[in-house]
């Protein structure tokens, strides 16, 4: 691949911004060096990445504040790099999600809007971030609805949003169903534009190429699913709205709602997920009844656009249903919309491995939040606040990326030279896959017990910080020479 993941830090920030064009040398130089130290000390202040130095403090604090350096600047050579990564694979998942990051400061900063509770005694002051994370998928030999490991490539895109109070104007009434309405002006702009620029961003895929759009219930938006449609995308969304259908795309008649529908549809088949183990329980295998039914969806009522006026779309829909579930927690039940192909169950079970990936935007907003610290940067403006992030965002990338590496082959991710610091450390050979996860998860704390399982994310991000200050004392030293 041409983004790598796994060498030193400084060769990291070199591959990663290679060609990076800020219109100053010196901020190139500089954009290098902070992402080599978030790299090398990921979730350290600003002033513990330097070591409390003075010059290169205030050298970082004059970048953040920069005008060149916003975060679409930052991030291009490594969003160049994924597209041209991702002509590698006939199959990409662009899995996408938003995320709040807050900053509980009692003088918010400006440019910040309101995250968390609606309530205003519980607001907190933040950003949203949407991020668009393009992964190499391959089906699971298995043939079972959770994923396989997959091929980081990074970020396709990356917005940072300040939401705003809802004008007054626009008024909330509770329609005949009892659900609430909202009157809304055409022009204002909404949070739900983030998912369609997200795709305007991410274009059409290149000729022969699949490009599948994975997403949760937030993306369930009409006008995402018909620009999905319209730039050669196919998707992958969980459905949140029990959407009316009709007949065809040009014939407007009501077919009904999508619930009623499937309770008509009979079980295609069956498929077993396995859920991983939280908060002290074992991990469960799960057997999944699926439906499958072909829909067109009828357009929902839009500023000058009555509910239908518009053409549908055409869809399918597959539901996944446990069959029987536990007492201590609610049935899994899956309704997801899709246009990939699910003539047959392995296609429908290779649809439920695409939305079993999405996982994987979940661990790279914790990696950036927590494993990285983003939410207690302290700098005083939004853009200076966007920018930091943009480049921790790269570092995040790399988390999930070494993680998702371990559970195929550690060791062709990690250097020999980490190979030997790590079973020096130990005192043991780490001869299989599963040795060197728990290798570099015992030094983040992993107890590695048998009801355990195996090493988590961030267990997994303290312990390569941890092999990475090894490695580097050891190759300090003076009696030490290794070849990388």
């Amino acid at each position: 691949m041409i983004l790598s993941y796994f060498s030193s830090p400084v060769e990291f920030a070199r591959t990663h911004l290679a060609h990076l064009s800020l219109g100053d040398k010196r901020l190139n130089r500089r954009a290098e060096v902070l992402l080599t130290a978030f790299a090398r000390h990921p979730g350290a202040s600003i002033p513990r990445l330097f070591q409390g130095k003075r010059n290169p403090i205030d050298a970082a604090y004059a970048f953040f504040q920069s005008p060149k350096t916003s975060p679409e600047a930052v991030q291009a050579p490594h969003r160049s790099g994924v597209r041209e990564a991702a002509k590698a694979f006939p199959v990409v998942l662009l899995v996408e999600d938003a995320s709040e990051v807050s900053f509980p400061r009692a003088t918010p900063p400006p440019g910040l809007g309101p995250v968390g509770r609606t309530n205003s005694t519980a607001t907190r002051s933040g950003v949203l971030v949407h991020s668009v994370l393009a992964v190499g998928f391959h089906p699971a030999e298995t043939g079972e609805a959770h994923r396989g490991p997959l091929a980081i490539l990074g970020l396709l895109h990356q917005e940072y949003y300040t939401r705003v109070p809802r004008p007054e104007a626009e008024t909330t009434r509770t329609g005949p169903t009892g659900r609430k309405k909202t009157a809304w002006a055409p022009d204002r702009e909404r949070e739900s534009q983030l998912w369609t620029r997200a795709g305007a961003a991410a274009g059409s895929p290149p000729e022969g190429a699949v490009w599948v759009r994975v997403a949760d219930r937030g993306a369930d938006i009409y006008e995402y699913l018909e620009q999905a449609e319209a730039l050669g995308h196919q998707y992958v969304v969980r459905s949140c709205e029990d959407r009316q259908t009709q007949v065809t795309a040009t014939q407007t008649q009501r077919a009904g709602v999508l619930s009623a529908r499937l309770e008509q549809v009979s079980v295609k088949g069956q498929a077993r997920l396995t859920l991983r183990g939280r908060d002290g329980r074992p991990s469960e295998t799960l057997l999944l009844d699926l439906k499958v039914l072909s829909v067109c969806l009828r357009s929902p009522q839009r500023p000058g656009h009555a509910a239908g006026s518009l053409s549908g779309l055409s869809c399918s829909v597959l539901r996944a249903t446990e069959r029987t579930p536990p007492a201590h927690r609610p049935p899994l039940a899956w309704t997801l919309l899709t246009r990939c192909p699910v003539d047959t169950l392995d296609q429908a079970v290779e649809v439920l491995q695409m939305y079993s990936a999405r996982w994987v935007i979940e661990e790279f907003h914790k990696a950036l939040k927590t494993g990285m610290g983003a939410e207690k940067l302290q700098l005083e403006t939004k853009d200076r606040l966007v920018t930091a992030m943009a480049l921790m965002s790269l570092v995040a990338v790399r988390l999930v990326a070494i993680k998702e590496q371990a559970r195929v082959r550690p060791q062709a991710g990690l250097r020999p030279v980490e190979i030997h610091v790590l079973q020096a450390v130990l005192r043991r050979p780490l001869e299989t896959v599963e040795a060197v996860i728990k290798g570099i998860g015992a030094l983040g704390g992993h107890m590695g017990r048998k009801r355990d399982g195996m090493p988590g994310l961030l267990t997994l991000w303290r312990g390569m910080k941890e092999l990475q200050t090894l490695v580097e004392g050891f190759q300090l030293s003076s009696n030490n020479e290794f070849k990388t």
